[in-house]
């Protein structure tokens, strides 16, 4: 865990090369413990590319970033560990549309260890109020404002591995 007022994310002159085209162009950012930010532009405009390097899916061309005190770069031996402290919704959700709403949520802390009732009587308004509404409720059954709150909470209950 970062010390209190660290910052959680890190960001140095980032960039990160796909070829000849710069998806990053000299990225820094600096995000403090407890913190929340929102990344906002227009298609192409290097926000995803920018998650995918903050969780090591990427490799940065040029600069460093730094989670919880730690650089991630190629040597990183842990970084599952790492990634297992990073909670992430992609764009297209990838909720397992076999699963309820309520299994999709409990899926990583039942990977971890966790039993589902564990999860459920853990303070997690958010999830409450998904499970409330959708706990019996299949993502081919839900609709897309139905489907990122699951998978918020999804990405919300990760961090009950903790």
């Amino acid at each position: 865990m970062s010390a209190k007022n660290s910052p959680i994310i890190e960001i140095k002159n980032l960039h990160k090369y796909f070829g000849k085209v710069e998806a990053l162009r000299g990225v820094d950012l600096t995000v403090e413990s407890g913190k929340v930010i929102v990344v906002v532009g227009p298609s192409g405009s290097g926000k995803s590319t920018l998650l995918r390097c903050i969780n090591h899916l990427e490799v940065e061309t040029v600069g460093e970033v730094w989670v919880d005190g730690k650089r991630l770069n190629e040597r990183n031996k842990n970084i599952n560990e790492i990634r297992a402290e990073i909670g992430m919704v992609f764009q297209l959700f990838n909720l397992f549309p076999h699963l309820t709403a309520l299994d999709n949520i409990v899926l990583t802390p039942h990977v971890a260890g966790l039993t589902a009732e564990a999860v459920a009587g853990m303070s997690l308004s958010a999830a409450r109020q998904i499970l409330q509404a959708l706990s019996g409720d299949c993502p081919p059954h839900m609709v897309n404002r139905e489907i990122w709150p699951a998978a918020a909470a999804r990405a919300q209950a990760a961090a009950l591995t903790l």
